[in-house]
């Protein structure tokens, strides 16, 4: 087998382009970053799994921009005067 070694917070964070203290504030807050808890204050980070996290959340970041644009193309659209006015 031809696993990558496990790392620690600092090599965690530096992978995700962060400081430690905020991946450990993202993992208090209870963002789904993949961990191994070694301990209660070891945490150790796969790689891989960081790797596909910051994925997942890429393909949910284009997505939620797809949306927004459909949205505001469908509002654009509209005729003027169109909107739901009372008088």
């Amino acid at each position: 087998m031809n696993d990558p070694a496990l790392l620690d917070s600092f090599g965690a964070a530096q992978f995700l382009g962060t400081t430690p203290r905020t991946l450990r504030r993202w993992i208090e807050r209870g963002l789904d970053i993949p961990l191994i808890r070694v301990s209660s204050r070891v945490l150790r980070f796969d790689p891989v799994d960081l790797r596909a996290w910051t994925e997942a959340r890429k393909q949910a970041s284009v997505q939620a921009l797809k949306l927004a644009a459909a949205q505001a193309n469908k509002t654009s659209l509209r005729p003027p005067g169109s909107g739901s006015q009372t008088s």
